[in-house]
């Protein structure tokens, strides 16, 4: 018995070090706000990340340009076009745009949606969307894929 319980500890103890690991790999932001503890456990149970307008984590909060909705969605494609990501749809008419990522070391399919919005003055919003077509935890990857992307939407703008 007491051999089985040590097999299960070093089993569990593996576990948590792969999942931690894996999260590493996928860098996303771990000590900002709301936290470390939060940030893991997010980590660890969801599958989904995206852009809401009052977000507790800072790198999901909405984004407001001073640019036309179809000049932020041309960098968002242009974007996506650079990472190798399958363009399954884009939508002018409505600035939307479906695309498939595939993550580099398990060759997941993840879908990453964008929607760009005109805003009462004349810019634009951005909402983006990752997630995981697999499981239930995306160990960071759709967090770290959605800061990345902004950042390169910025970068064309």
């Amino acid at each position: 018995m007491q051999h089985l319980i040590q097999l299960l500890l070093a089993l569990l103890l593996v576990g948590v070090i792969a999942a931690l690991a894996v999260i590493a790999y996928n860098h996303p932001p771990l000590t900002s706000s709301p936290g470390l503890l939060t940030r893991l456990s997010t980590y660890l149970t969801r599958h989904v990340a995206q852009t809401e307008p009052m977000s507790a984590y800072p790198e999901r909060r909405l984004h407001v340009y001073r640019r036309p909705a179809q000049a932020v969605l041309e960098a968002a494609v242009a974007a996506a076009r650079a990472n190798d990501w399958q363009i399954q749809s884009i939508d002018s008419k409505h600035h939307h745009l479906h695309a498939v990522a595939v993550t580099p070391l398990w060759r997941f399919k993840d879908d990453v949606e964008v929607w760009v919005k005109t805003t009462e003055d004349g810019g634009s919003a951005l909402y983006l969307r990752s997630a995981s077509r697999v499981g239930i935890a995306d160990f960071g990857a759709n967090t770290a894929r959605l800061v990345h992307f902004r950042q390169q939407i910025e970068q064309r703008l």
